[in-house]
């Protein structure tokens, strides 16, 4: 039965770990999008930018 009960607990330890690296991939994943969508509007200005000095 100890067996089982430290399995448990290793297994609990384990899926914290795993909900924590899901948190950290969202925080990731939520800084590039917001990266993606400036770099975006830089190249959209510039080219814009460029269209007008033509």
């Amino acid at each position: 039965m100890e067996d089982f009960e430290r399995m448990d607990i290793r297994v609990r330890v384990l899926q914290k770990h795993f909900c924590k690296t899901s948190g950290d991939i969202e925080a990731i994943l939520t800084s590039s999008s917001k990266i993606m969508e400036r770099a975006n509007r830089i190249e959209a200005f510039e080219l814009k930018e460029n269209d007008s000095i033509s």
